[in-house]
């Protein structure tokens, strides 16, 4: 991305909070001149200085925010700017409440455009969160939030004294029934106009947190795509007698979910009410258990779905049968992704040979298989001699010995599978394969 000069913050629509230790800032990481600079309207000075270190995994831009009162603020940040959009990535010490309210004040002009609102990291992150949102600083323009907590510590450092916190340790901050005083984050939180929700690292076990957020988020009229990284709440005991409540999402229609637990992913089914839910994104990742309860309930909670993408890992085979049989009552199912870690070959032959009612695939228009065990890709004739299959685009992928292979190519024709019957993937050869247009 190119450097700029200028950046005018009036403008701003989106603002970017990374911290710094979290992995994910280096996917975020761009290049930035050493002498940009910035004047703007309602700051009395937000300047960077020409100072960068540099390290082998990301390159930091140090910036001193200056204030009227002279209060230096250092900060190491790693910017990405465009034109509505700034990514910050820091790194609080033990004044990290004093810089919160100093950072709010330079940012607090122009949240009333914010439109995207993204964190990542662990640090701090329940009182920036519940200061940024609350009155002092308003977002009525606000229609996305994502939150990734990355890796939650062990114990949390406050006033440069770390301590343990029990919750703290079986919890990520965001959610957590915190022991030490923190403000809960939820319970000030008003979604308004939002559209869109990420949570990363969510609540794992705790009621209370999960009833905080059911009862916020049913609060909005507008949410339609949420994506849960991580845990959520398994159905474990409400203390004193509670009750979970359920998340009211009339106008869901986006879910992505990822690394859960079978038990929570019925939890989940049981107490999301989304009656038009059309897009469902699942990893699913556990060998002991299987789907068979999900895949008897996800129907009849939301029939509507049409596209559906699945990525298992380390599900045992009677897991795997049982997700199969998952396709079929949903009839409305246009688009299939899914990606398998390891496949047997009887779920292999129950997918692409389904029988009788079972038979989805003349209902879909794209089919992606990711890391399937082709040993031919006659295998894929099925496609071929479908007279009646609609599909229109179909991507694969497979690895062999350290080789990847991909293929991606709308179906204009059916002719490249009669093209390739000389090519083969065994256990002890692999050959490129490149892409026919049909």
């Amino acid at each position: 991305m190119a450097s700029m000069d200028t950046l005018a913050l009036e403008t701003l629509t989106d603002i970017w909070v990374l911290f710094k230790h979290s992995p994910r800032t280096l996917a975020t990481i761009t290049q930035v001149s050493n002498h940009w600079r910035t004047a703007t309207t309602g700051i009395p000075q937000l300047w960077t200085a020409p100072y960068i270190t540099e390290s082998a995994d990301m390159h930091l831009l140090r910036v001193q925010l200056e204030r009227a009162q002279g209060l230096p603020l250092f900060i190491d940040i790693d910017f990405r700017i465009s034109a509505n959009e700034l990514s910050i990535a820091t790194e609080f010490t033990s004044e990290g409440p004093q810089k919160f309210n100093a950072i709010l004040d330079v940012l607090k002009p122009f949240s009333q455009t914010w439109r995207h609102f993204t964190v990542f990291g662990p640090f701090y992150l329940d009182v920036f969160l519940k200061t940024c949102f609350s009155a002092s600083l308003p977002t009525p323009q606000l229609i996305q939030i994502s939150i990734d907590l990355m890796e939650a510590p062990a114990f949390h450092t406050y006033s440069g004294t770390p301590h343990a916190d029990s919750s703290f340790q079986h919890a990520p901050p965001l959610l957590a029934v915190r022991t030490n005083g923190y403000p809960q984050f939820w319970g000030n939180f008003a979604f308004g106009s939002l559209t869109a929700l990420t949570l990363g690292r969510f609540v794992g076990g705790n009621i209370l947190g999960w009833n905080m957020f059911a009862e916020a988020a049913s609060n909005s009229p507008n949410l339609s795509s949420i994506a849960f990284i991580g845990e959520i709440p398994s159905t474990v005991p409400v203390p004193n007698g509670g009750r979970l409540l359920d998340l009211v999402l009339p106008d869901l229609t986006s879910l992505s979910i990822t690394h859960i637990h079978p038990t929570h992913l019925l939890h989940l089914i049981h107490h999301l009410v989304a009656p038009d839910l059309r897009s469902l994104a699942m990893c699913l990742a556990d060998s002991e258990h299987d789907f068979l309860p999900f895949v008897q309930a996800f129907p009849l909670h939301f029939p509507r779905i049409e596209k559906l993408a699945i990525e298992m890992l380390a599900l045992n085979e009677v897991a795997q049968l049982s997700l199969v049989t998952f396709f079929a009552p949903l009839p409305h199912l246009t688009t299939l992704r899914l990606n398998f870690d390891t496949i047997p070959n009887a779920l292999w032959q129950a997918l692409i040979n389904p029988a009788g009612d079972a038979n989805f695939l003349p209902r879909l228009n794209e089919l992606s298989l990711v890391d399937v065990p082709l040993h031919s890709l006659q295998e894929l004739a099925f496609l071929r001699d479908s007279a009646d299959h609609h599909i229109s685009t179909i991507s694969l992928h497979y690895t062999n010995h350290f080789r990847s292979i991909s293929i991606h190519t709308p179906l204009a024709s059916t002719t490249w599978l009669m093209d390739t019957t000389d090519l083969f993937l065994s256990q002890g050869e692999t050959r490129d394969i490149y892409t026919w247009m049909g």
